[in-house]
């Protein structure tokens, strides 16, 4: 019932499900509910984990790819939801880092897909709350008509 208005949105996540859907990169566990209420720090990192129902098994880009796109989210301050492509680059050099490698090319074109994925499936609940909002400073929505699918290189 919201298809109306959303058809651009729809049209990239569609385009992100072609890659997503042949991708390769090795299968890890994540967490589909990236926010600071889910977890606690200690002094190395995520010490405790919660909500365990968003726990996942899946590609390590499509876990890297909504992570990244999602990674400020919280209810519980007041900090920007959306983070911006440069913001979605650093975090990404940041998981290389913690990785102890880079991602391949097509580690880094399956995670674009995903985080691409990702932001329009946020950008589309956002259209479903409030379609015909013309206030968008901040949104998903926002961030993927000014900037489009993700391509990392």
């Amino acid at each position: 019932t919201t298809r109306r208005g959303a058809e651009w949105i729809d049209e990239i996540a569609r385009e992100a499900l072609v890659t997503m859907r042949n991708a390769k990169s090795r299968i890890v566990v994540g967490h589909h509910d990236w926010s600071a209420k889910n977890m606690r720090m200690g002094p190395d990192g995520i010490a405790v984990l919660y909500d365990w129902d968003a726990v996942f098994v899946d590609r390590e880009a499509f876990v890297l790819g909504s992570a990244a796109a999602h990674f400020p989210v919280t209810w519980e301050l007041p900090v920007p939801e959306t983070p911006s492509v440069d913001e979605v680059c650093a975090f990404m050099r940041d998981y290389e880092q913690a990785r102890g490698s880079n991602l391949t090319a097509s580690e880094l074109a399956e995670t674009a897909a995903g985080a691409t994925y990702a932001r329009a499936y946020k950008a589309r609940c956002e259209h479903a709350l409030a379609p015909s909002a013309v206030h968008w400073h901040g949104s998903s929505r926002e961030s993927l008509k000014t900037h489009g699918p993700f391509r990392f290189t």
